[in-house]
């Protein structure tokens, strides 16, 4: 039978190695990531905090990476709407009803006001990040209307 402390464990060494699974392989030989992996199991708080901070650590050197391409024209970096809504729907749920007739649907929600809000504050992110604004935006779930 398992104990408590056995599944709290089990939990901690799928948050670290779920984590880790987000990891660019780049990043994966990186010693001190390495190391974490070849350990595999029965991991700490303060193995959870090294992520953590990884993690911080490593989308502080890729952004400026990106960014400087971007600069130099040799990729473009998209947006998307900034909490990822899906625009037509935030504009009128009831659009729901053209791709799929019958579908039942919600109270209707109208707020294009908000669909171009979310739209400025992803603009408005990216050139904060990338010193740039970028010259498209994909929509969520690739959802046009």
């Amino acid at each position: 039978m398992r104990t408590n402390i056995s599944r709290r464990r089990d939990f901690t060494d799928l948050q670290v190695l779920s984590q880790i699974g987000w990891f660019d392989e780049f990043f994966l030989a990186e010693k001190d990531v390495a190391d974490l992996i070849r350990k595999g199991r029965n991991f700490t708080l303060e193995d959870q905090q090294f992520v953590i901070r990884k993690e911080r650590e490593l989308l502080g050197r890729v952004l400026p990476v990106h960014a400087e391409a971007s600069k130099k024209g040799l990729i473009e970096i998209s947006t998307s709407a900034f909490y990822h809504p899906i625009l037509p729907l935030l504009c009128d749920t009831q659009v729901g009803a053209e791709s799929s007739p019958g579908l039942a649907l919600p109270q209707r929600y109208r707020h294009p006001e908000d669909a171009r809000e979310q739209l400025v504050r992803g603009l408005d992110l990216h050139e904060n990040v990338f010193g740039m604004r970028p010259k498209g935006v994909w929509p969520s779930e690739g959802s046009v209307s």
